[in-house]
């Protein structure tokens, strides 16, 4: 090798490979696990989730002029309506279940571009630092069941980063104007997920010091933000709103928090790692580690313990820079509030994750230059081939990452989704479009492009799990037994039983989610109200239930809850997906 030819090996990756061809191959490595899972037969529009079909239905009803807070319950902040009100509007054009499908398509594209935003924030720090950090978030675990489809998560992230990329300006503050950009986005995400919270009050805290100006504009930016996508629905209904996105998730309570080992496992990406790791299923207990997983436990330990310190390095002495003590405060922060709910689930980690991608690139970045610094003491010969050497063995750790991260939480939500599958088509054939149709789980109607506001006088009940949490807090439905509490005096609040009574009386089609539907405050007279106006249809979805007396010898009318008398748990079809609330 000639001295020429040596200084070219020697030139920083990133004079060598354009950036926009990392972030690209970063993006492409983000959206691959969750294009695969659209790919499969129930992918695009299967049954995987609880919260998607609210948030869709919400949508739906919004651009329809029925608001949340005022005319339904809705627990979350309303960012998230307004983010899918465009599909929602789409499904006016190709149906409610391509829009569904279209959504979920947007959402994979986003979780790749998270992906390629954590590369890009990091393209200061080096080549390996952009590579490491952005493939870190496109393979985590949670990455993919967080983006399979259109839940909050992957859209707060994506508002958080972008904000970020205006606020900073390499590792210092950039301009004003910025900064007032910067908070316009930040507040979007808050609008979308209050854990928003985090990342915003360390840029405060980061800008209260030494950018007042900076300071100012980045709180007006959020104030605007609010003012348009939160401001409308609190003057619309205060009471409603406060209730519903405040004092409801304060006041909730659950029979069984989930364990902090449990969330631990979600946090750090451990999940998935071994069978004897489990974190993802709801309130589920912690088994005990099979043979072998020894080594899983000291490598997961060890990376860890490199991410501490590395983490520690990044935000003192020579690396007290503004973006350098933002990463390492939001990944305390962001960690920190994915601990607080009582109830956790899998997803939320996805909200840590970018921040603790941020931490690992930059701390690789000085790792990096550590490298550099003894490898300039080498004969200028052996510099080329140390960095061909470093740079084989990144690509081999990132290739084994993808595989040993991906495949077991592909495998896991490939289960769910052949659990329940794709019930759309089936209730599209026995529901007419236009009826006045109500459900216990919206996602059965979304999947089959029934979920629309219905005729006029169409009760509007999009949330049924926010709904019993917003007025029966302390006696949260559990959907994990599969038993409808239909001796239970708990599960008998009035006004909750009354609503759905209510809703019974004007509703032209009921669709469950299973013999039991434990999100309905099933009681005796409700049920014989259910039993003497409504009748079990004959068709391909065996909980379709429509009103008035049986017309065909293959209808007969209903005979509500047998489990219930028994108390013999039953597996309900929708009813025992996730619930992200």
């Amino acid at each position: 090798m000639t001295v020429d030819q040596a200084r070219v090996a020697l030139r920083p990756w990133h004079r060598q490979v354009p950036i926009g061809v990392v972030l690209g191959l970063i993006f492409c490595v983000g959206i691959l696990p969750v294009a695969l899972d659209l790919a499969q037969p129930h992918g695009l529009y299967g049954l995987t989730e609880y919260d998607d079909g609210v948030y869709f239905a919400a949508a739906q009803r919004l651009i329809a002029g029925v608001f949340p807070y005022k005319d339904f319950v809705l627990v979350q902040p309303p960012g998230i309506t307004v983010v899918l009100s465009p599909f929602a509007a789409l499904s006016h054009l190709v149906g409610g279940r391509h829009a569904l499908g279209a959504a979920r398509i947007f959402t994979a594209i986003v979780a790749g571009a998270n992906a390629a935003l954590v590369g890009y924030l990091l393209r200061r720090r080096g080549l390996l630092a952009m590579a490491i950090g952005g493939l870190a978030l496109a393979v985590f675990p949670t990455a993919y069941t967080a983006g399979h489809t259109f839940l909050l998560e992957p859209y707060c992230v994506l508002f958080c980063l972008i904000g970020a990329c205006f606020v900073f300006a390499s590792d210092e503050i950039a301009s004003s104007r910025r900064c007032l950009v910067g908070g316009l986005f930040f507040g979007l995400a808050g609008s979308v997920k209050v854990f928003a919270i985090a990342p915003i009050l360390v840029i405060f805290a980061i800008l209260a010091f030494s950018y007042r100006k900076e300071a100012i504009r980045f709180a007006e930016g959020i104030s605007v933000s609010l003012a348009v996508f939160v401001l409308p629905f609190l003057i619309m209904a205060p009471s409603g709103f406060i209730h519903d996105v405040i004092s409801t998730q304060l006041n909730r309570s659950t029979q069984t928090p989930t364990p902090f080992l449990n969330r631990l496992f979600a946090v750090t990406g451990l999940a998935y790692a071994s069978p004897g790791l489990e974190a993802v299923s709801l309130n589920g207990p912690i088994p005990s580690l099979p043979a072998g997983a020894g080594p899983t436990w000291a490598a997961s330990g060890g990376i860890a313990g490199v991410i501490a310190i590395l983490a520690v390095r990044l935000g003192w002495r020579s690396e007290r820079r503004p973006f350098a003590w933002f990463i390492v405060a939001s990944a305390i922060l962001g960690v920190a509030i994915c601990l607080i709910p009582s109830v956790y689930y899998d997803h939320y980690a996805y909200f840590s994750a970018p921040f603790l991608a941020l931490a690992l690139g930059a701390g690789v970045g000085l790792a990096a230059r550590g490298v550099r610094t003894t490898a300039k003491r080498l004969a200028l010969t052996r510099q080329g081939a140390v960095w061909q050497i470093l740079t084989v063995g990144t690509i081999a750790l990132i290739c084994a990452g993808v595989v040993g991260a991906d495949l077991p939480s592909t495998a896991s939500q490939k289960t769910i989704m052949d659990k329940f599958g794709d019930v759309g088509p089936a209730i599209a054939a026995m529901v007419p479009p236009g009826a006045c149709t109500i459900s216990d789980a919206e996602s059965l109607l979304v999947s089959a492009g029934r979920s629309d506001i219905g005729p006029p006088g169409c009760p509007a009940i999009v949330d049924t799990t926010g709904m019993w949490l917003s007025i029966d807090p302390l006696h949260p439905v559990s959907v994990r037994t599969g038993i409808a509490y239909a001796d239970d005096p708990t599960y008998k609040d009035p006004k909750l039983v009354a609503i759905w009574r209510s809703a019974f009386e004007v509703a032209d089609y009921v669709v469950l989610s299973g013999v039991c539907a434990t999100r309905i405050p099933w009681t005796p007279p409700l049920s014989r109200y259910f039993d003497t106006h409504y009748t079990q249809m004959s068709g391909p979805y065996g909980n379709v239930f429509r009103r008035g007396p049986p017309t065909t010898l293959a209808e007969h009318p209903t005979i509500r809850f047998s489990c219930a008398a028994t108390k013999t748990a039953t597996t309900d079809k929708a009813a025992a997906i996730r619930s992200g609330r």
